[in-house]
């Protein structure tokens, strides 16, 4: 399991990304607030662009954990086949 874990830490930083930057802050909560005219647009706009980039962190996120097993995995078989 400490493949997956360093798997996990390697992502810690993209779960940061949005505290780095404020203008990302800024163009979601110009989206989400009521003062822009269409508010729904703009809700939907929102919910959009949280929804395509929790889609790509799953998907990465999901894939080097699968590829940290799948090393993980292949390392046992050859320690497995080097010990007969």
């Amino acid at each position: 399991m400490a493949t997956v874990n360093v798997a996990k830490n390697m992502l810690e930083p993209v779960k940061s990304l949005p505290k780095y930057f404020d203008k990302f802050k800024k163009n979601v909560f110009y989206y989400i607030s009521d003062k822009h005219g269409d508010r729904w647009a703009n809700r939907n706009m929102a919910w959009f662009i949280i929804a395509t980039w929790t889609t790509v962190y799953f998907v990465v996120s999901t894939k080097m954990e699968k590829s940290a097993l799948r090393l993980k995995m292949a390392k046992n078989t050859q320690k497995f086949i080097s010990s007969q």
